[in-house]
């Protein structure tokens, strides 16, 4: 039996997800004809394979089940469905969507994204991928499969589907510029408001953490650059403190900063660190002034 592996490089949903992503990364660049848009709109239209497939990811990820035997039987209705799905047209518009996705973007930077229902997309990438393959290992498909109904069963919100994206795409796209201008200056205003206890350098991080969703190399460049000026203030704190323990936790801090540096993958996590570290900075200034 063989277990089939999982290809980001092939997972329809993930490409499209990455897709989504770039557009959004473009509006708030203020990108006016976005590349990543135009992408989208060419290969996941509802009649191609690759929107069909698309289709019949989002019902997996989206759809509630009451009880596992609701859940059970969704996953095998879909699974149906998907043998239905023309192999040949779907591996041609993959490749093609791929070719136009290399042409315009640094392929390893965009597929580097972060995903945060990896391990679901992916399981449904392997259930849909064993329609095609004759000797598929019988315990890995059961996992997937579980994995699966587990999250049919899950209660709460669930992010939006394709169509809700598409007409928030659309209705964008169809906004005059004045509009548009406008639909910026609320987003900026809206942000500022909610940040508004936020330093300047604490906002430059979140909108270059925003408009690098999919470009983790240049996110994780900003940071290596930023970490140094940090440690350099924290230190500057340190030597003007005569408290033992705001410069022991200083050190630990820089020291904390210079392990982020060394990882090759930049986490959310990382993102609080430098938040956290810009604020112990503010408050350690305001405690220096307040004692001169």
């Amino acid at each position: 039996m063989s277990k089939i592996k999982h290809s980001k490089f092939k997972n329809t949903a993930i490409l499209f997800e990455l897709l989504v992503r770039q557009v959004t990364a473009d509006i708030l660049k203020g990108t006016e004809h976005s590349k990543a848009n135009k992408i989208l709109r060419t290969f996941f239209k509802e009649e191609t394979e690759l929107g069909k497939e698309l289709k019949l990811y989002n019902l997996l990820m989206n759809e509630i089940a009451k009880d596992s035997v609701t859940a059970d039987r969704i996953v095998e209705t879909i699974l149906k469905a998907r043998t239905r799905i023309r192999g040949d047209k779907l591996g041609a518009q993959k490749y093609n969507l791929i070719k136009e996705i290399k042409t315009n973007y640094p392929i390893d930077d965009f597929l580097r994204g972060k995903i945060s229902n990896y391990k679901l997309m992916a399981s449904i990438y392997k259930l849909f991928e064993s329609c095609s393959v004759e000797d598929s290992d019988t315990a890995d498909l059961i996992q997937n499969r579980e994995i699966i109904c587990e999250s049919l069963l899950r209660s709460g919100p669930k992010e939006k589907s394709t169509e809700e994206k598409d007409k928030l795409i659309e209705s964008y796209e169809k906004q005059t510029n004045d509009l548009k201008v406008l639909s910026h200056k609320l987003l900026v205003d809206s942000f500022n408001k909610k940040y508004s206890s936020f330093n300047t350098k604490q906002k430059v991080l979140l909108r270059e953490f925003i408009n690098n969703v999919s470009n983790t190399n240049s996110l994780k460049a900003y940071i290596n650059a930023e970490i140094p000026n940090i440690q350099s203030q924290l230190q500057e704190i340190s030597q003007k403190s005569n408290d033992t323990v705001i410069k022991i936790k200083i050190t630990e801090t820089c020291n904390q900063l210079g392990t982020l540096q060394k990882g090759k993958v930049t986490k959310d996590s990382h993102i609080l660190s430098l938040l956290l570290s810009y604020e112990l900075i503010k408050e350690m200034k305001l405690i220096l002034n307040d004692k001169t």
